[in-house]
């Protein structure tokens, strides 16, 4: 599997935002099951409610929009699975949660 991040230096993606930046952005939270849209460069509603869901997930700002932070969160992912074991707890065993859900469902 290829990590996948995204460049976080000034970065304000919110609805009506376009490019590669998006793009990226809705395929990594795809792969974690927060995003189920069509991976397209456009920041539309499902990609602002994936965002939300992701933010509260991590406890972060719920405003849907990719500032910084939740563009440091978001690029975490791809980093987190070795470092959860039983009885963790929290926002990434969430993720890892959606995850094996998708998986499950074929997703």
């Amino acid at each position: 599997m290829i990590l996948m991040t995204i460049d976080c230096k000034n970065i304000n993606l919110k609805k009506g935002s376009t490019g590669n930046k998006v793009k990226e952005a809705q395929q990594i939270l795809t792969n974690y099951g927060y995003y189920t849209g069509k991976v397209d460069e456009n920041y539309g509603d499902i990609t602002v409610a994936s965002v939300k869901n992701f933010q509260k997930d991590m406890k972060l700002t719920s405003d849907g929009i990719i500032g910084e932070i939740t563009c440091k969160k978001i690029n975490s992912l791809e980093k987190i699975s070795t470092n959860i074991k039983n009885g963790s707890n929290g926002g990434y065993v969430v993720i890892i949660q959606n995850k094996l859900k998708n998986k499950k469902a074929g997703v």
